[in-house]
């Protein structure tokens, strides 16, 4: 899919629905950037929790993981 977008005047850039679904990028959903080469940049959302868990384990004490957590996680794009 390609798509040509225009920046805001405030270097807002919005991600067309048909790719926000592609990659699972929901409403408010922190989503990560990185920045391969001069030109090329990847947008990344970050995985569901059981997708998490089921890479790094679910809690030894059977617990949900807390809301800082989440963010630790989301924050390594995990």
């Amino acid at each position: 899919m390609i798509y040509t977008n225009s920046l805001t005047s405030k270097g807002q850039l919005t991600i067309p629905k048909a790719l926000r679904v592609a990659i699972g990028l929901k409403p408010g959903q922190a989503a990560r950037l990185e920045l391969l080469n001069d030109h090329t940049i990847i947008i990344t959302a970050p995985l569901p929790v059981k997708d998490v868990r089921r890479l790094v384990g679910a809690p030894s004490h059977k617990q949900p993981l807390s809301q800082k957590e989440k963010l630790r996680l989301a924050a390594r794009g995990l």
